[in-house]
């Protein structure tokens, strides 16, 4: 199959199997409009991304650092006035090169790749990539949210809208928000994360996408479908290779799995070294009510935050599904009540530990909790108002705030709180036109490749 970008023919991929290849250079797109929503949100994400300069990443440096800098042949002057050439950034230690790259965001090493040999020796390396998404993961999260216009009789626009929210820390007063709006041609169900990949599942097939990298991957739906009137719920993760230490060395695999309340689980998993489906069996879960509320990826395994069917009764539950037993294991709850009107969504904390949170009906507080060895409240924010649906959540660490995106109850709109422990939560909206949000989930930049794609 032949791709023709807007600028010539230079995109061409190739299909092995069930799997076609897309190379994608400065978001260029192919002549379809099929993988325009892809593209162009690849273009949004990376428009998006804070932007840092060298010069901040220099100043976070530990001293004794910056004492081997100034030994070097570039002046900390000359630094200041960028004048640092490819030849001075060859002088450097390699040490001291990685503490600098270490910390700028991942849209600029994207660029930085081109500039210069050693970084982009360096960048690709499978050890950088880890610590790199490892330190930033917690400060360039973004949003991501997909509404349902066409549920707004008042709204002039029909079909899908899918929002990509950033948020400005950078400026004096107060932080705003950035965003970028697509309306895509073809059915966009639904999104999901994993170390910065993202999987876009449309009508007919499943696009892996790293928007950083500029690369893609498609990936055709399973064999049999199963039940076509069937919501399915997806997942991204991986079998965690006990010999290597690097996220790129893992044998990276898809879940796929029915949610319908009466009929039996329809499960599914994907590998990408074998490109091929496997149905399996797994008479542990039956499986979730209906589409779960809320998914995340912590250290390759997927979870899933729904309504589940238990001894006749319907209750909330969380679920994650090992990839290497190939069979779905229950999360506990936190202590506390649930009501079905109540306001909760999964997110993850320091790349480690995942987190629930959850406001009751009832209360304007919002309780943070962490699990470790135990489910613990870390922080309880206010919110003032009560949300419809938590369509996304996540703390960014350096400044210990809480970021929630969901939608209201009075205004056709995405409503986000910024907000910490003991002070009054700063609210920003974002007016979609509806307050239908069909799907949801967290963003954070990586510069990991996207499995079964060579560089």
């Amino acid at each position: 199959m032949n791709l023709q970008s807007n600028h010539g023919t230079k995109g061409v991929s190739t299909k092995k199997k069930f799997e076609t290849n897309i190379r994608f250079k400065g978001f260029i797109g192919p002549h379809t409009d099929k993988w325009a929503l892809p593209f162009q949100f690849a273009k949004a994400v990376v428009a998006i991304s804070t932007s840092f300069h060298i010069l901040t990443s220099l100043a976070a440096i530990p001293r004794e650092n910056k004492k081997n800098l100034k030994n070097q042949n570039p002046t900390m002057s000359d630094i200041k006035k960028r004048k640092i050439t490819q030849t001075t950034m060859m002088d450097l230690s390699s040490e001291l090169l990685e503490e600098i790259l270490l910390r700028v965001p991942a849209k600029s090493l994207a660029v930085m790749k081109l500039t210069c040999k050693e970084c982009k020796t360096l960048i690709e390396d499978p050890n950088f990539v880890e610590k790199q998404f490892s330190r930033l993961c917690g400060r360039e999260q973004q949003l991501i949210v997909i509404t349902d216009v066409s549920a707004d009789s008042s709204s002039s626009s029909s079909g899908l809208k899918v929002s990509c929210i950033g948020i400005d820390f950078n400026r004096l007063k107060e932080p705003c928000l950035n965003v970028d709006v697509f309306t895509p041609e073809y059915l966009v169900k639904a999104v999901f994360e994993c170390d910065g990949l993202l999987v876009w599942v449309m009508k007919k097939n499943i696009y892996i996408l790293n928007p950083m990298l500029h690369r893609g991957k498609v990936i055709p739906v399973t064999p049999r479908q199963g039940y076509d009137y069937c919501d399915y719920a997806y997942g991204l993760g991986y079998v965690a290779n006990p010999s290597r230490t690097t996220a790129s060395s893992n044998d990276y695999k898809i879940v796929k799995f029915s949610c319908h309340s009466t009929f039996k689980l329809d499960l599914w998993t994907y590998d990408f070294k074998s490109k091929s489906w496997n149905e399996v069996l797994d008479k542990s879960f039956d499986g979730f009510y209906n589409f779960p509320i809320s998914s995340v990826c912590l250290r390759g395994t997927p979870y899933w935050l729904g309504i589940c069917k238990k001894r006749g009764t319907t209750i909330y539950s969380i679920q994650s599904f090992d990839f290497e037993k190939e069979c779905f294991e229950p999360l506990f709850l936190p202590p506390t009540t649930f009501g079905w009107e109540d306001s909760v969504s999964l997110g993850v904390f320091k790349v480690d530990y995942i987190f629930l949170l959850h406001q009751s009906k009832s209360t304007p507080k919002m309780n943070l909790w962490v699990k470790k060895e135990h489910w613990d409240i870390m922080m309880t924010v206010v919110i003032p108002e009560p949300m419809i649906h938590l369509c996304s959540s996540y703390l960014i660490e350096n400044n210990s705030k809480l970021v929630i995106a969901g939608s209201h109850f009075e205004t056709n709109s995405v409503t986000v709180y910024i907000g910490g422990e003991n002070e009054e939560s700063k609210k920003l909206e974002y007016r979609c036109g509806t307050n239908n949000i069909i799907g949801g989930c967290y963003y954070a930049p990586s510069l990991l490749m996207v499995p079964g794609f060579s560089r």
